[in-house]
């Protein structure tokens, strides 16, 4: 697979709403409609990786100076386990390199989010019969080696 690029797009941009369906759940549109909206009017940031000129993933997410909330992390279905959503979640570290980057996910992420280096916390049922999952990253600091690091964290 050719690298991929990442930057940050409008929501309208073509091909974004269909990716970021997976990620808000396509079934349910006015919850659909309220993330579009979200990104249209509020401080919420929306980027895209494409292969060459074709949007293959999104991520939405809240920046923050301490704290980046990721919302939204959704592939393509062609494009799945080539590494989009890693290389998304490293660009969004680099975007906020001082910030812890959080989630709240399902069962299903947490696999691919303790593989890209997420700690996992479970939040236990937060909706009936549905188990919820907290996720974070710690943020990227450099230590004048040149070499990116996670922070040292006072015990």
């Amino acid at each position: 697979m050719s690298a991929v690029e990442v930057r940050v797009i409008d929501v309208d941009t073509a091909g974004v709403h269909e990716i970021l369906a997976f990620a808000v759940g396509s079934e349910d549109h006015d919850r659909l409609q309220r993330a579009y909206e979200q990104y249209r009017t509020s401080g919420f940031v929306l980027a895209a990786a494409y292969l060459e000129e074709l949007v293959v993933g999104v991520v939405g997410f809240l920046p923050g100076q301490d704290r980046t909330e990721l919302l939204h992390l959704a592939t393509a279905s062609e494009y799945r386990r080539r590494g989009v959503g890693k290389t998304l979640v490293e660009w969004l570290r680099g975007y906020s390199p001082g910030s812890d980057v959080v989630a709240e996910t399902d069962r299903d992420a947490v696999a691919f989010y303790e593989a890209t280096g997420f700690a996992v916390r479970p939040l236990g049922n937060k909706y009936p019969g549905v188990e919820r999952f907290e996720v974070a990253r710690t943020p990227i600091v450099n230590d004048g080696s040149g070499s990116p690091r996670p922070p040292a964290r006072n015990a």
